[in-house]
């Protein structure tokens, strides 16, 4: 039985972040900057990961799991371009 293959179509800097094999790379790469900057151990440790925007949330879920870290999800003060299109969105699916 063939494997199935998504055709992806993104904008290119999400190419390491939705392909599942160049995902895991990026992950790892990011443990090793994260480890030499000292954020993950000493005084200057983080409790928890903080991700914006969907590109934050393809990313920050699986490293706070491999980091064994809170994860939170934080949303710019305005964003006037989203917030209305999602405004608009709700009141005509509502």
């Amino acid at each position: 039985m063939e494997q199935y293959q998504p055709d992806f179509d993104h904008v290119g800097y999400l190419h390491d972040l939705i392909r599942p094999e160049r995902l895991k790379l990026t992950l790892s790469k990011a443990q090793i900057a994260l480890d030499r900057m000292g954020l993950l151990w000493g005084p200057e440790a983080f409790d928890a990961i903080a991700v914006r925007g969907v590109s934050g949330l393809l990313v920050g879920p699986p490293l706070a799991m491999m980091l064994i870290s809170a994860i939170s999800q934080a949303q710019k003060a305005c964003d006037h371009i989203r917030a209305t299109k999602f405004e608009e969105f709700t009141k005509e699916t509502a």
